[in-house]
């Protein structure tokens, strides 16, 4: 097995992240072609290159295995994820060496091409609620509605008015 990826990536916590993962088999449909050879991507213990990473530090944890064979040897996989929690990671392929016919040597690389593609994908900005209210004058013990002719707007959640609370304050 070799590892085509980023190793021991600094993964800071809130920060999305997108890989595309491109790989392609030497398989021909030759006869008594040895099938199954396999390549296992996605998210892995720093300088792993195969062990899945704790999934408490991302939100998916997408480790898969392509199996080349004829008719089914190019891939392409784009992985995105939420780091947690700062921490690192190995991101990317681990792919086999092995036989594509029974008379080539055994660590004959059948993997024509590799690469992983990495893009830090810019976060949301959370901004507060806008909060509209006019000052009002009411008679001593009288009646109104506090939460009368107030809006609460937010860019990401829209109208939050049903949100919004009224303390007392003594």
């Amino acid at each position: 097995m070799f590892f085509v990826g980023y190793q021991n990536e600094k993964l800071v916590a809130g920060t999305n992240y997108k890989y595309t993962i491109s790989y392609e088999a030497n398989i021909t449909d030759a006869p008594n072609l040895v099938t199954g050879q396999s390549a296992k991507r996605g998210i892995f213990m720093p300088s792993s290159s195969g062990a899945p990473i704790d999934s408490s530090l991302i939100d998916k944890n997408s480790v898969n295995i392509d199996v080349a064979m004829p008719g089914n040897s190019t891939f392409k996989h784009v992985m995105t994820f939420k780091a947690l929690k700062d921490g690192q990671a190995d991101v990317g392929v681990s792919l086999g060496s092995g036989s594509v016919l029974p008379t080539t040597p055994f660590d004959t690389i059948i993997w024509k091409s590799a690469l992983v593609e990495k893009e830090v994908i810019p976060g949301v900005v959370n901004t507060p609620p806008n909060i509209i209210a006019k000052d009002k004058i009411v008679e001593l013990n009288g009646k109104h509605d506090p939460l009368e002719e107030v809006d609460a707007i937010d860019a990401e959640d829209g109208n939050l008015k049903d949100k919004v609370t009224v303390t007392k304050i003594q």
